[in-house]
């Protein structure tokens, strides 16, 4: 007779026990009983000593491979969102470390936040991975090169299953207890969505949570929305931010600032009294530029000149002056490389940021601006005036593209081209443009139709001379957004 086939289940799990070497013993009971179930019999069933030995054996060969699985791949993160150029987050440090686990060769951080900045390094890192394993080397971080990430690196339960990261979103500006101007920038980060991040949809919020008003609805989930507060509105708010489905996978994220103020305050507002500045310059002259400006008293000021050419906010000595009196004169120097006529523009805000007394507003933007003659006036330009900023065009739909010339015949040729916005440093690369048009006749306008598949994010419209006369005129516009229909 066989000695265990007339023990109960319970004896013949002890003997098997018994039988489980010291090393397979310091592995945690759950780990254990899970994979024992995989292999253990039926209550009902009787085997005999050897093939419980066989039983047991195949159990240590699981909980090995375990171990081994365990001690090579311990970190795990699952890529949810595409990563490109320039994104400055939590997802790119995490494509870092997995570069660096996959044996590619990385450059050192000096910080935990520099390994967040994808740049032209982490670029040339991906296309290798995506050499490495027969992928098509863009740089781009998109479906195919995240699938094998995750292949490699996603987390997946007890069971295999991938763990898939919730989508979230933290709201940065406007922060808890600020106090808001007419103007106010939203900035948010995003994280775990799908593909190339989707819309969201921004709300206003009371001190309740109550729905007060919409502030943007499918707006590209670019990190930031310029917001033109209402003159209506005043007292205590939240902003929340909201995917829509289809950027997270089906499901929701939200995320909600803490309350700030804004304060409706009609008067006591900037005022710009006076600009001054040279009419005629040389190329390569230094002129001097002087504003004259009134605000609130013991406010901080921050000072935008747009000389023509290129546009940065101008302080003293690099930190935004602090406002002591009634009446306050900055002076500023530029000189210019190309002849041509420019208009400078200066523009005073309120620095929302660190005024601390409400009556500090930026009363419909102040504004003013001079015209300076560089060199020789006959020189060909153009000027960009539709769209030139902040307006929103829809994918499918025809938009007119309007500019207007100088020195340029209507019988020249233009060419119209669609940039990326990239407002850290303007550096484009070939992807970053798609040509409009070219070797159009310069009548001063253009029909467009937005390409369906285009990617909804912002974009300036650069128009140009295609041929040389006595110089080449551009202009490029100030940003606008391209969405779904």
């Amino acid at each position: 007779m066989n000695p265990i086939r007339n023990m109960g289940f319970a004896k013949k799990y002890i003997i098997m026990k018994n039988l489980i070497s010291s090393g397979v013993r310091k592995y945690v009971a759950g780990i254990f009983v899970v994979a024992s179930l995989s292999v253990l019999p039926a209550v009902s069933e009787a085997y005999t000593i050897a093939q419980l030995q066989a039983m047991i054996a195949k159990l240590q060969a699981q909980l090995s491979a375990m171990q081994n699985n365990q001690s090579t791949t311990g970190w795990c993160h699952t890529f949810n969102t595409d990563i490109e150029f320039r994104d400055n987050t939590g997802e790119v440090s995490a494509l870092q470390s997995a570069l660096e686990k996959d044996g590619i060769d990385m450059p050192s951080f000096p910080n935990a936040e520099a390994k967040k900045y994808f740049n032209a390094a982490t670029s040339m890192n991906v296309k290798a991975f995506q050499k490495k394993y027969g992928i098509s080397q863009s740089g781009y971080v998109g479906p195919k090169t995240r699938a094998k990430l995750n292949a490699i690196y996603g987390c997946v339960d007890n069971h295999g299953k991938p763990i898939i990261n919730p989508a979230n979103i933290k709201i940065i500006t406007p922060s808890e207890g600020t106090i808001q101007s007419i103007e106010s920038t939203i900035r948010w980060e995003s994280n775990n969505f799908v593909g190339n991040r989707g819309t969201v949809n921004l709300v206003l919020l009371d001190v309740n949570d109550s729905f007060v008003a919409n502030i943007g609805g499918n707006i590209p989930n670019l990190g930031s929305y310029k917001w033109k507060i209402p003159a209506s509105l005043s007292g205590q708010y939240k902003i929340q931010v909201g995917s829509n489905k289809n950027s997270t996978g089906g499901m929701y994220a939200v995320g909600r600032s803490g309350l700030f103020t804004i304060s409706n305050h009609t008067s006591n507002g900037i005022t710009i009294n006076s600009v001054s500045g040279p009419n005629s310059l040389n190329v390569g002259q230094t002129g001097t530029w002087k504003i004259n400006a009134t605000a609130p008293s013991g406010m901080n000021l921050t000072y935008f000149v747009d000389w023509g050419d290129i546009i940065y906010p101008v302080t003293a000595g690099g930190v935004a002056p602090t406002y002591r009196n009634a009446v306050q004169t900055l002076t500023f120097t530029h000189s210019y490389a190309q002849a041509g006529t420019y208009t400078v523009k200066f523009r005073v805000e309120c620095d929302g940021t660190t005024a601390p007394n409400p009556t500090c507003r930026t009363i419909n933007t102040p504004t003013s601006s001079l015209t300076v003659v560089v060199g020789n006036t006959s020189v060909p330009s153009i000027t960009v005036l539709s769209p030139n900023g902040g307006e929103t065009l829809r994918q499918g739909q025809t938009y007119t593209i309007k500019w207007s010339t100088n020195n340029i015949s209507s019988d020249k040729k233009i060419g119209i081209s669609l940039q990326v916005h990239k407002p850290e440093t303007g550096e484009l690369t070939t992807s970053d443009v798609i040509d409009i048009a070219r070797n159009i006749n310069n009548t001063g306008s253009y029909n467009w139709t937005v390409p369906s598949n285009i990617v909804a994010r912002q974009y300036v419209i650069e128009v140009y001379t295609v041929e040389w006369v006595d110089g080449r005129g551009s202009d490029t516009s100030n940003y606008f957004s391209i969405v779904a229909p």
